[in-house]
């Protein structure tokens, strides 16, 4: 039987990294907005959506591979 112990820490960290990518997601999606007005490629409201509209998605894709990853990493720790 696996250690508990051992997946809870695995899904704990791979949780809070879930957590930071799709955070980090939105936030570059938010400066991409911005970025897209300052070049007169997207309007007010749309730079002011791109943080949702944009940064949803790429976020939780984003947060599932990171906790797919990291939770894959920690497991495999000291097996050979």
């Amino acid at each position: 039987m696996e250690d508990v112990g051992e997946v809870v820490v695995a899904v704990l960290v791979s949780t809070l990294a879930a957590g930071f990518a799709a955070a980090l997601g939105v936030v570059i999606s938010m400066f991409l907005g911005y970025f897209l007005l300052r070049l007169g490629l997207t309007t007010d409201e749309g730079a002011a959506w791109s943080g949702i509209a944009l940064g949803i998605p790429v976020g939780l894709i984003s947060a599932i591979i990171a906790f797919v990853c990291c939770f894959k990493k920690i497991r495999a720790y000291g097996k050979v």
